[in-house]
């Protein structure tokens, strides 16, 4: 099994997990996606210090994407399980 803290649904139907790291901040681990795989300016304007929603409406608003954060605070279930 493998631990994901975000799930990205994107506009075609494809869906992506990300977040492995399990001590990193969702809006650090969201940041590292977008400036990977987007070539929008927004993203190096923004940091880790952004909370996720802000960095996860911009996702949406120019790309169709759907950001879902787990948020859980026990650690055995703190993120997504993809069997």
């Amino acid at each position: 099994m493998e631990c994901f803290k975000i799930v990205i649904i994107h506009s075609n139907g494809n869906i992506e997990y990300i977040g492995e790291n399990v001590d990193e901040l969702h809006s650090a681990s969201l940041l590292e996606y977008a400036k990977k795989h987007y070539n929008n300016k927004i993203f190096e304007q923004l940091n880790y210090r952004h909370k996720p929603g802000v960095i996860g409406y911009f996702f949406l608003r120019f790309y169709g994407d759907i950001i879902f954060l787990n948020t859980t605070r026990k650690r055995v279930y703190r993120n997504f399980i993809v069997a």
